[in-house]
Formats: structure tokens, sequence, C-alpha cells
């Protein structure tokens, strides 16, 4: 199965580059999410959503894996971010405490 874009939405945030030694302030930026469906479906499958930070000339990718309905795992960034976190639950995915900060 192809990648199928079926989410989109674009903000402002004050973004911070973490890593395992420290967190670096960089300030307020516009971001864009696309969410992608990879495999499966949004109860049950993979996502990959794509953070696209044009001031920074950076796109990160975060890959998500669901099942049942609730997002159990991550990767490709240090921490999710929350703006991803409240798109799934606007999508109707569950995202329990441990994944936001």
């Amino acid at each position: 199965m192809d990648p199928i874009k079926f989410h989109s939405t674009k903000f402002t945030s004050e973004l911070v580059e973490e890593n395992s030694f420290q967190a670096v302030p960089l300030g307020p930026h516009d971001v864009t999410l696309d969410f992608w469906q990879q495999k499966g479906d949004l109860r049950n499958g993979t996502i990959e959503v794509e953070m696209d930070i044009p001031d920074l000339d950076e796109t990160e990718h975060i890959g998500l894996w669901i099942e049942n309905g609730a997002l159990v795992d991550y990767d490709g960034v240090y921490s999710l971010p929350k703006e991803v976190a409240a798109e799934l639950e606007k999508l109707g995915i569950t995202v329990t405490e441990d994944f936001k900060h």
C-alpha cells in the first residue's frame, strides 16, 4: 500500500531541540504537520508524521504505532510534540499521559 496523506494542520509553536544531554530553545516557528497512513488503518497500523519547519529548513519524521485505537509507541523524535498528541486525539486516537509532556 502506498502511503496516503489523510490529515494536515498548521500552527506556530515554541520549538525546543532535544537530545539526551540538553534541551535548546529555538523560539517560535511555523510548523506544518502532515499525517500519512503507512500500513493498516487508524485503529491498527502505522502512521508517519512529517513535521515541516521551513524557517529551520528542517523536516522531522515521526513514526507512530497504533493498536486498538491507541498510540502505543513512536520514534524519530526525543519527545512526542504536544501538537501531534492533540491532533491524534482529534482523530479519535487515544494518547495516554505517558506520551504527553
